[in-house]
């Protein structure tokens, strides 16, 4: 059984150019002699025992196989997975620092998304460059030219306004306490 269990593979034999490689070995088993006298038994009943035992050593072999492989591939594409996003978290916080680093005005949260939306379109319109000062510098032209629309330019120093001096004799009356309580009594009138 522990034969069953463990099966050794043989190397594949070459086949003719034309035809595809099969990468999947062809196993040698080598049954145990008890398992062999079972199936060659006469009694039907120790023949299918025999039959049985057989296959369930092939299919627990061949899921063990399964299983392990299964297991190791899968490491292997978590781990380099897990190293990509590293890497790539690492080279975006690179590239963040290097931006805001040059355009400290633009790093503010209400300007984040300005900011992105503009470096989405740049890269798309430009076949996604790798990052450099170019384009850096290209990118941080681009957003200052979009805030630039809605700065409001800076209005000259207000010039004081000419003294008014009117002559003496043009000046108005002030209003007098009299005439004051004449209007508010017309006023207050049913």
């Amino acid at each position: 059984m522990a034969a069953l269990q463990s099966p050794v593979p043989t190397a594949p034999q070459p086949g003719p150019a034309s035809e595809p490689v099969d990468d999947v070995p062809a196993y040698a088993f080598n049954l145990p002699p008890t398992i062999m006298a079972k199936i060659r038994s006469e009694d039907p009943e120790e023949a299918r025992q025999g039959v049985n035992m057989l296959l369930q050593g092939a299919h627990r072999a061949s899921h063990r196989l399964i299983v392990n492989q299964l297991r190791h591939e899968t490491m292997n594409v978590i781990q380099n997975y897990v190293q990509q996003q590293f890497a790539m978290r690492e080279v975006a916080r690179s590239i963040v620092q290097d931006y805001y680093g040059k355009f400290s005005d633009h790093n503010k949260p209400e300007l984040r998304p300005i900011v992105k939306q503009i470096t989405d379109a740049y890269m798309n319109e430009m076949g996604n460059p790798s990052w450099s000062e170019a384009v850096r510098d290209q990118i941080g032209a681009r957003v200052n030219a979009w805030l630039g629309q809605f700065r409001t330019p800076v209005p000259a120093a207000p010039q004081p306004a000419a003294p008014m001096l009117t002559p003496p004799g043009n000046r108005p009356s002030a209003p007098t306490l009299s005439g004051m309580q004449a209007e508010l009594d017309d006023f207050m009138k049913p």
